[in-house]
């Protein structure tokens, strides 16, 4: 609320003071200006806030995080399963992890001294830590574009969530806004990757997404689409009633993949003929 949304969009100046006004070619300035006006900044402000709020053992542990989750996609530093703790996540004894991901859940499982910065923290920071690395087995694209069916998009994720808090889901997703963000290694010019080069609804969509998806741990598959399907409907369709009846979520659906907020998908689907 200071000059954060400045620095994401506009970057900072040498002495790393945030830019207060786009800078570029008339194109690029545009864009930057353009989402710091229309963001939907509030449902970032969400994430951020379940995922961290004001503790400083959360803050501490999403910097660790974002400082070390990628040093496994260098290949010498990939590490070989150890007969004693065979097989893991599918690699058999002797075998060299090459998915990042879980070769560095792998070390900080296992090998966490050799992460200091992981190894100092508290030990609830580092199950988090843990969480954030599953393999969720999760397209969020699918689940805000509704297409498909609760169990084979959210399956994956609800079991790799069993146990976890709201706010360590909320957790994983703040990294993985993090990481997309500095993506393109341009630290001086913002989220370059997702003010320059990111379709702004999609991101909006994604983030408006993520309270649904924070329930998982405690509600079914079923039940979180639903909730999501409707909340979706009422936003773009206000002060019309909710779909009833056996065809109520395919006409959700319908509704959030035409991503229209008018009736003119329900008066396509009403005037289907019947098979």
């Amino acid at each position: 609320e200071i000059d954060g949304k400045e620095g994401f969009c506009f970057g900072c100046g040498d002495q790393w003071e945030p830019l207060l006004e786009a800078v570029g070619g008339e194109t690029e300035a545009k864009k930057r200006t353009d989402f710091l006006q229309h963001m939907d900044w509030p449902s970032m402000a969400q994430v951020v806030q379940t995922a961290v709020g004001d503790s400083i053992e959360r803050i501490e542990a999403m910097i660790v995080l974002t400082g070390f989750h990628d040093i496994m996609k260098l290949a010498h530093f990939c590490p070989s399963v150890s007969s004693k703790h065979a097989p893991y996540r599918g690699y058999d004894a002797d075998a060299t992890i090459n998915d990042h991901d879980i070769a560095l859940a792998y070390v900080l499982e296992h090998y966490p001294d050799t992460l200091p910065s992981f190894r100092n923290l508290p030990p609830t920071m580092r199950d988090v830590l843990l969480f954030s690395q599953n393999k969720m087995h999760f397209n969020h694209g699918w689940f805000v574009q509704a297409e498909g069916p609760p169990q084979a998009m959210l399956s994956g994720f609800k079991e790799a969530a069993k146990g976890a808090a709201p706010a360590d889901v909320a957790f994983y997703f703040f990294h993985w806004l993090t990481d997309l963000a500095g993506a393109q290694g341009t630290p001086l010019g913002g989220a370059e990757k997702f003010v320059l080069n990111f379709p702004r609804p999609v991101l909006a969509s994604f983030l408006w997404s993520i309270p649904y998806l924070q329930a998982l741990s405690q509600d079914s598959e079923t039940t979180v689409v639903e909730r999501y399907l409707e909340a979706r409907y009422q936003a773009s369709c206000p002060g019309q009633p909710l779909p009833s009846g056996p065809s109520a979520v395919a006409q959700l659906r319908l509704v959030v993949m035409a991503q229209r907020g008018d009736d003119m998908v329900t008066e396509a689907f009403a005037s289907a003929p019947s098979w």
